[in-house]
């Protein structure tokens, strides 16, 4: 009588990845769960290596979540990078761009300096980008999500440096969208349009569920989701602008 087989322990490597740069305690922290759940180890990238170091250290799967301490818009280390997560947590499916950094102030009043600053996202989505197409077009598939703001859409008084910086990084992701989609690789934008309930703003504004309301603040959760579900929409239905708001949002 044949014995019966043993099944083999299957490795977390055996798995594909994911990878967020920008993770923070927000939209990152929703994602990353979301994405574990999803059967997908998780990268995730942080110019802030102590706040990076609790962040990872804050998920129970702790063998599949790696992090890497990086300014993205920063030389080619992004390429350092994505090659060292692809080693230890296997081949990426899907990149999340989720970087913010507001700079305000009208036209006669900014600085180049201020300027240049509110360039940066832009330039280090750019980089991002080209290195997580350049992996994924190898195999001919994979995902790539910008988050933007609607200073992507329309200027508005004191936010001259910010929507051109945001304007850009839409011209950027539409380009690169159109590139990448007859080889397989799916690259949407992700507008938000409000204010997003994170610890950081709980922390900063206290009563903001009470000021606010409960339908005025978009729950991470919901944006990780929408992130999900991007990735798995057929190729016969790509999505590449969406934009979230809450319920009861004025737009």
């Amino acid at each position: 009588m044949t014995a019966p087989r043993r099944r083999q322990k299957v490795q977390f490597m055996s798995r594909h990845s994911a990878l967020i740069v920008g993770a923070g305690e927000g939209i990152g922290a929703a994602l990353t769960q979301e994405l574990l759940a999803a059967d997908l180890n998780v990268a995730l990238v942080r110019r802030d290596a102590q706040a990076l170091e609790r962040l990872t250290a804050s998920f129970t799967a702790a063998d599949r979540v790696k992090g890497f301490a990086l300014d993205a818009a920063e030389g080619e280390g992004v390429e350092t990078v994505l090659d060292e997560a692809e080693s230890q947590l296997g081949p990426l499916e899907l990149v999340v761009y989720n970087v913010a950094d507001y700079v305000m102030g009208p036209v006669l009043e900014l600085s180049p300096e201020q300027f240049q600053s509110a360039a940066r996202i832009t330039h280090g989505a750019f980089l991002t980008g080209r290195a997580a197409a350049r992996r994924m077009q190898a195999r001919g598939r994979g995902t790539i999500l910008f988050t933007t703001s609607t200073a992507s859409l329309r200027g508005r008084v004191g936010n001259a440096a910010l929507a051109s910086a945001r304007f850009a990084l839409r011209g950027l992701v539409e380009c690169l969208a159109r590139e990448m989609a007859p080889i397989g690789v799916h690259v949407a934008l992700i507008v938000l349009d409000s204010m997003i309930d994170t610890p950081a703003l709980r922390a900063a504004m206290p009563d903001a569920a009470e000021r606010y309301g409960p339908d005025r603040l978009m729950p991470t959760r919901a944006v990780a989701e929408h992130c999900l579900q991007l990735h798995r929409q057929p190729a016969g239905a790509w999505t590449f602008h969406s934009e979230l708001r809450p319920r009861a949002a004025e737009w």
